[in-house]
């Protein structure tokens, strides 16, 4: 039961790294792009000016913001499904673990002092993979 929850966490983030992976690459391009913009405009500041393209460059730049805003937006959506995960799947298995290891306490199979270690356990395991996504 305590080899359980690493192997499913393994297999989740092995089947969600390509997604995070996504959202990190846009959320890091959307980033870049709105830098470029900013640096542009700053370097031709004095051309807008003269052409009085002020607002055709706040524009564009509201795009990119836009962007990386929803590139941002997605990977805090994501962390936050990952994370909800772990912590989820860790209480699944401490309230399986209380009903099944918990009769068999009551029937004097299993002493209260071990029952209480791996509850302890899987606490300590649910705190380590919540430090994954901090």
């Amino acid at each position: 039961i305590v080899l359980l929850l690493p192997l499913v966490l393994f297999l989740f983030l092995l089947c969600r790294s390509s997604a995070t992976k996504k959202v990190l690459e846009e959320e890091s391009r959307a980033e870049a792009k709105t830098v470029s913009e900013v640096d542009q405009a700053v370097k031709n500041l004095r051309l807008v000016s003269d052409f009085n393209k002020r607002g055709a460059v706040v524009d564009e730049f509201e795009q990119h913001v836009k962007a990386f805003r929803s590139a941002t937006r997605n990977v805090g959506q994501l962390t936050f499904n990952n994370r909800s995960f772990c912590k989820w799947l860790s209480e699944l298995l401490i309230t399986f673990w209380f009903g099944f290891a918990g009769m068999e306490v009551i029937y004097g199979n299993l002493s209260l002092g071990l029952f209480l270690c791996d509850i302890q356990i899987f606490q300590t395991m649910e705190e380590v993979t919540n430090q994954i996504y901090d």
